[in-house]
């Protein structure tokens, strides 16, 4: 304790660097190290880390506790973060290199897929269990043989688990999601290609503070016993579904459809997350129901589908036709993610349940 406090005194003194920014930036360079593809900041953060240390050992002062550790994880995630930011510009070139020389690129690339899906569940699950196996182990190591307080190995934890398995699915999911804002994905044909045959009436309504657009179809079908509203999938804009919607109109039926958030002529900056899906279609049902006097049959699609079960109570829903559907946006979020990284998908599970919560609430 005695030693503690001399030391204190002695940085204080000296004007050395401060403790904690030197463990931050170590757990930074170890942190940014986990993401490869960011490798190149653990330099930085890890040159930081070794350079404020430094300052400690010219100037003879021991170097212990925050010191001693940030300079550790500076250290090395410094040294392995070189290694990964030289890997990265060498597979693309690689990469490059070997599209270039072929002279098939279309059939090597098709064939080299179709054997990656076939060999990709045995794959996950032994390179999953593998770095699984490994990251412990690290982290177990670590802990036991740095000597430090206790709490200084929760810190350890943070660098090798906060970053990559909560900050990071939180990120990419929200940059997914805004990337697929104005984005006609899923359409064959856009509407223009129908314009002339079936004529559509536009309308607006609001939806968390921006303005969506829904489309009226077979106005003419004055006989139309109710009013089928079709709720596009994630990222698919009302056009996606023209194939069935002119199939209603030509058999009598009125139909709308709208573009959801962020997506065709409605508003928005990002879709936000796939429980948005529902509060769009909540407010198209309000639309409808004020716009017609028909009961409502809705016809639903994946994200659609789960925003119809959540709203047929909302509307004199008459029916509902609901298509690859699911229940809980995270646990389907949750299957896509165990299908890319395998087991290791369950430590970015708590991140994207926040993340819903905070965005949408329960």
């Amino acid at each position: 304790m005695a030693n503690n406090e001399t030391n204190q005194e002695v940085v204080k003194a000296q004007n050395l660097p401060k403790r904690t920014p030197i463990l931050v930036f170590g757990i930074l360079s170890v942190s940014f190290l986990c993401t490869f593809w960011l490798s190149f900041l653990g330099i930085i953060f890890g040159f930081i880390a070794r350079g404020k240390s430094n300052v400690y050992v010219d100037a003879g002062v021991p170097v212990t506790g925050k010191v001693r550790v940030g300079r550790v994880l500076g250290t090395v995630g410094g040294i392995i973060s070189i290694v990964a930011t030289v890997l990265v510009p060498v597979v693309i070139a690689l990469i490059v290199y070997a599209i270039s020389q072929t002279p098939d690129i279309a059939a090597e690339i098709e064939e080299a897929i179709r054997t990656a899906v076939v060999a990709s569940n045995t794959r996950k699950i032994v390179i999953s269990g593998a770095y699984g196996a490994a990251f412990y182990i690290v982290v177990f190591f670590l802990i036991q043989t740095i000597p430090v307080r206790r709490w200084y190995g929760l810190w350890i934890l943070w660098a090798f688990l906060l970053f990559p398995t909560l900050v990071l699915p939180v990120v990419i999911s929200g940059l997914v999601f805004r990337s697929m804002a104005k984005k006609s994905i899923l359409v064959q044909y856009p509407y223009s290609h129908y314009a002339e045959r079936y004529p559509r009436e536009e309308c607006r309504f609001s939806c968390h503070r921006c303005s969506l657009c829904g489309y009226f179809y077979g106005n003419e079908n004055r006989e139309s016993p109710a009013l089928i509203l079709v709720a596009p999938g994630a990222g698919c804009p009302a056009d996606g579904h023209l194939s069935e919607i002119t199939y209603f109109v030509d058999h009598g039926w009125q139909v709308f459809s709208y573009d959801a958030t962020s997506l065709g002529k409605s508003e928005g900056k990002s879709v936000r997350g796939l429980p948005q899906a529902g509060r769009d279609l909540a407010a198209a049902l309000a639309c409808v129901a004020e716009e017609k006097d028909l009961p409502i049959v809705i016809y639903a699609h994946s994200a659609g589908a789960y925003a119809a079960c959540r709203n047929l109570s909302k509307a004199p829903v008459l029916a509902a036709a609901c298509i690859a559907g699911f229940d809980l946006p995270t646990e389907i979020m949750f299957y896509h993610a165990k299908l890319h990284v395998g087991a290791l998908s369950i430590l970015g599970y708590p991140a994207l349940a926040l993340r819903d919560f905070f965005a949408f609430g329960r």
